[in-house]
């Protein structure tokens, strides 16, 4: 019996001791998870985060040229077919029943407008000044000088 005893009390020695090394090992990982925490929040008050954004900008921004210029491009190109359409169709609006006439100018008014809104968005959204304006008086001189 007094082996049993011996064994009962090794056991329970070992299990205390096994119980102690998770708890010290559970105890390591929380102080771990604190100082990555603080860790980290050094890292984002220092600016680290703010220059990584910049330079992520700064990369972006090599992207954004392109599709700029491809946007002045279309908007230029639908700017001219607007002017087009415009003096086209003055002639023909000309010769239309006075209702009918109306309704046109009404028309070509919004659709006018909705032509500025759309290039006012585009504009913002890409930051750039618009350049229609000088493709407005030569698409006009051009249609003209058909």
């Amino acid at each position: 019996m007094a082996e049993l005893n011996t064994i009962t009390q090794q056991a329970t020695t070992r299990a205390k001791d096994a119980a102690y090394v998770l708890v010290g090992l559970g105890v390591l990982g929380a102080q771990r998870v604190a100082v990555s925490g603080q860790e980290l929040r050094s890292r984002l008050a220092t600016g680290d985060v703010d220059q990584r954004v910049a330079e992520f900008r700064a990369q972006v921004a090599g992207y954004n040229a392109p599709i700029i210029k491809l946007a002045q491009e279309v908007d230029n190109r639908i700017e001219d077919a607007f002017v087009r359409l415009e003096t086209t169709m003055k002639p023909v609006e000309d010769q239309l029943p006075a209702p009918a006439r109306e309704f046109a100018t009404k028309a070509r008014s919004q659709a006018r407008d909705l032509r500025s809104q759309v290039r006012d968005r585009v504009n913002t959204v890409t930051n750039v000044e618009p350049a229609h304006k000088a493709s407005r008086t030569t698409a006009a001189k051009r249609a003209a000088a058909k």
